[in-house]
């Protein structure tokens, strides 16, 4: 009489039958979610084992991890084509969330000058710093994402590297931008109240980088024989110094609001998050810009 062959994992996890394939998914997604867990308690303790929970909780690391749940499942169950199927948007969403893409991306954009710096170089007679680095609160202007663009010049500016301020930015025309206030009007005030003397500020428009170029391209006669540095973040400098070459300015790169940290990324680093993807959308924003020279 023949022997029955033992089950397989096939057989163990195969729901056509007996379970339900959601529930077999969840099963996946719950093991995984363990493993990570359980790696990062292995290498920071109680603390990285509640961050890493958080961050697979979080919407892009849960989505990340119900896909690979997925993809596992259709493995075990030896699903050749549908597993492929799966692997295509978990492999896509992988590299853009994790940080490996996003930071060589970023690293290539932010070593591209030897940016300013004060121990070394000159002082500034003039510093233009693009807007950008605000946003409005409740009670009155902010730094926002770029907000490091307004503490770095605020910064030199009290070191007495730099004698006087530019700041750009014009309010956007149209529907619902009735009561909006300019970049550089958010910039005067936050100035202005970390006690940079406003004769010391000048405000000109632009709403993109590229009009802001040409605006201070009208100001080219008045900046002769100046020292002017342009100032905005690490990866936004390449597109700025490029449009402002283009309006025949020269201006000394000064770097801010780096993206790319000096030490190595940790494993905790590597499960999927948000913070990744507004990386990758700065570089695609970045690189349709070159593609239509803006």
């Amino acid at each position: 009489m023949q022997a029955t062959p033992p089950p397989t994992t096939v057989d163990l996890l195969h729901a056509e039958r007996r379970v339900n394939p959601v529930v077999s998914v969840l099963v996946c997604c719950t093991v995984l979610g363990l493993l990570i867990s359980l790696i990062c308690l292995a290498g920071y303790g109680k603390l990285g084992f509640e961050k890493a929970v958080t961050r697979l909780m979080h919407p892009v690391g849960l989505g990340w991890l119900i896909l690979s749940g997925l993809l596992t499942y259709m493995l075990l169950c030896r699903r050749w084509r549908r597993a492929f199927a799966w692997f295509v948007p978990w492999s896509l969403l992988t590299l853009l969330s994790t940080p490996t893409l996003p930071s060589l991306g970023m690293r290539y954009l932010e070593t591209q000058f030897v940016p300013y710096s004060p121990a070394t170089s000159a002082p500034l007679d003039v510093l233009v710093v693009l807007g950008g680095g605000t946003s409005l609160g409740p009670y009155g202007p902010q730094a926002g994402d770029a907000g490091d663009r307004l503490v770095w010049a605020a910064r030199l500016f009290h070191q007495g590297h730099v004698k006087s301020l530019i700041t750009t930015g014009a309010a956007i025309e149209g529907p619902g931008m009735d009561q909006r206030s300019s970049a550089a009007d958010h910039t005067l005030k936050i100035w202005t109240d970390l006690n940079i003397p406003p004769d010391r500020i000048r405000q000109v428009g632009g709403r993109t980088t590229y009009e802001e170029m040409q605006a201070l391209k009208e100001l080219l006669p008045q900046l002769s024989n100046s020292r002017v540095g342009l100032l905005t973040s690490a990866w936004h400098l390449p597109r700025a110094l490029r449009l402002a070459r283009a309006q025949g300015l020269d201006l000394i790169p000064v770097a801010a609001d780096y993206r790319t940290r000096g030490e190595p990324p940790n494993w905790m680093d590597y499960i999927p998050s948000a913070k990744n993807l507004v990386t990758v959308e700065k570089l695609q924003h970045e690189c349709m810009a070159a593609l239509v020279s803006r």
